[in-house]
């Protein structure tokens, strides 16, 4: 009986305006159509980096999904340089696409995609759908 009550409120709370355009996932590589250059950026997760280290605190803001743009490194010419580069661009080009304002899902939660800018460790910030699942 409690189960079935439990169910019913739920989906009483649950948002009618919740269509995501789609689902991301921990780790997951992402690029933001409107930024000038291919940046690497990473999702994380709370309960992926959980799952990963440990549990221990892993952002000081207790967001439960965040980005990270990873950082680039001038080198000098090494063997094998240009196909290890040819092959980032691919994974790059291969990311999912996402835009500000747009509607995600991560790990059964809905957020609106804020893009915060390319010259930023964190250059996409994910807002929480203010009513609960």
């Amino acid at each position: 009986m409690r189960a079935s009550l439990y169910k019913c409120s739920v989906e009483r709370h649950k948002p009618k305006h919740c269509t995501t355009d789609m689902t991301l996932t921990h780790d997951q590589l992402i690029r933001v159509k409107s930024f000038r250059n291919f940046n690497r950026i990473r999702v994380r997760t709370q309960q992926g980096v959980t799952a990963q280290f440990g549990p221990k605190p892993c952002n000081e803001h207790g967001e439960l999904a965040w980005t990270i743009q990873e950082s680039s490194v001038l080198t000098a010419n090494y063997t094998g340089k240009q196909a290890d580069l040819d092959a980032k661009r691919a994974e790059i080009a291969a990311a999912v696409e996402i835009e500000n304002g747009q509607q995600i899902e991560i790990e059964g939660r809905h957020y609106t995609v804020r893009v915060v800018g390319e010259n930023f460790f964190d250059p996409v910030s994910f807002i929480p759908d203010a009513t609960p699942l």
